[in-house]
């Protein structure tokens, strides 16, 4: 009934997503070539959670994975490793003529109910160590947060939305 599907087209109607949270890390270029030609580093990373819809979406989501790899073949390298006990996932683009892949590319993760994406490793592996260790280092623990919310009401918001605009500009100057 699913037909070429590995799942039942019928529980896509029960994904849900309970909540989820983004954030640049970082912003910038680089010249892996020297002069010739820069690269973008754009990190971005999201926490997204499915809650109890969560193995519908781990599924449709490594079917997609797979899809894309078997498409990409040669151009694409992923690898698979332990981060804090978790597995991570990273693909990376290879460019003709250069042996390593590039440092951007996608990152993921599966944490409980909830998936954390990033474009950068190093911000996914990073973000993963913090919250295996229960260290209260995310957004919300920030001084500029705190300050910024104290005298909001969230109760029943459907989005919160936080910009720290110093931070972005450093990245742009530097």
């Amino acid at each position: 009934e699913a037909g070429m599907l590995p799942f039942d087209p019928d529980e896509m109607v029960k994904m849900r997503v309970d909540g989820m949270s983004m954030a640049l890390t970082q912003f910038g270029f680089e010249f892996p070539w020297g002069d010739r030609q820069p690269m973008p580093k754009l990190g971005l990373v999201g926490h997204v959670r499915f809650g109890d819809s969560a193995p519908i979406w781990k599924n449709v989501i490594a079917t997609g994975v797979q899809m894309m790899t078997l498409q990409a073949g040669e151009m694409m390298s992923t690898s698979v490793r332990d981060v804090a006990g978790v597995k991570m996932t990273t693909m990376t683009p290879l460019v003709p003529g250069m042996t390593d892949p590039l440092e951007m590319g996608i990152s993921m993760a599966w944490i409980g109910d909830g998936l954390l994406i990033g474009t950068l490793a190093s911000d996914v592996e990073s973000m993963l160590q913090n919250l295996q260790s229960g260290a209260d280092q995310g957004l919300a623990s920030t001084a500029e947060w705190k300050s910024s919310v104290q005298r909001l009401d969230t109760q029943g918001t459907e989005m919160e939305m936080f910009v720290r605009p110093g931070a972005a500009m450093d990245a742009v100057m530097d």
